[in-house]
């Protein structure tokens, strides 16, 4: 990639960054309903219409010592998006590839349980793809391949938690 095009593509991608944890930080309806969809899980709970637990009742359900605190908030009287607290340090901490919607369908009578990809995931995909001369591509491509999908993992093992706290109906309804 020419100098010039690398430098743009590089202030795009921090440009994308900063936009992404302002809408992120802000509960932006729009950001939490859109990116590519990597992780999706359903609940149909039995007997009863289903019902979202309110947002600090998830908190509390899927709280970690070691990793990110979760959090969430309401967007709709059906929905609930979720991601892992901004700028807090722990013990182990990473740096997100998804952020989680929780869409209660009650005519359906399901919970749906999604991740999305962050935009600021697929241009840093982009870039490292379309960056590094090709000689170094067998290197750095699948080093950060792999360190994606460890930071998927983790997110989705978390997610995993959303899905088992929402199931065992942990925490009272909204």
């Amino acid at each position: 990639m020419p100098p010039d095009t690398f430098f743009f593509a590089f202030c795009a991608l921090i440009a994308a960054l900063l936009v992404e944890t302002v809408l992120s930080a802000r509960w932006n309806r729009a950001y939490f309903r859109s990116g590519f969809l990597v992780f999706s899980k359903r609940i149909s709970p039995a007997g009863m219409a289903p019902a979202l637990p309110s947002p600090s009742a998830l908190e509390m359900a899927v709280k970690s010592t070691w990793l990110p605190s979760l959090v969430f908030h309401q967007l709709s009287l059906s929905e609930l998006a979720f991601r892992e607290r901004l700028f807090e340090f722990r013990l182990f901490s990473y740096t997100p590839v998804m952020h989680g919607l929780i869409e209660c369908r009650g005519a359906e009578h399901l919970i749906l349980v999604q991740g999305r990809l962050n935009w600021s995931t697929v241009l840093f995909i982009l870039f490292f793809a379309l960056g590094p001369a090709r000689e170094v591509w067998f290197v750095v491509l699948p080093f950060l391949a792999g360190v994606l999908a460890v930071i998927y993992a983790f997110q989705a093992s978390r997610y995993r938690r959303v899905v088992a706290a929402l199931a065992s109906g942990s925490g009272a309804p909204a």
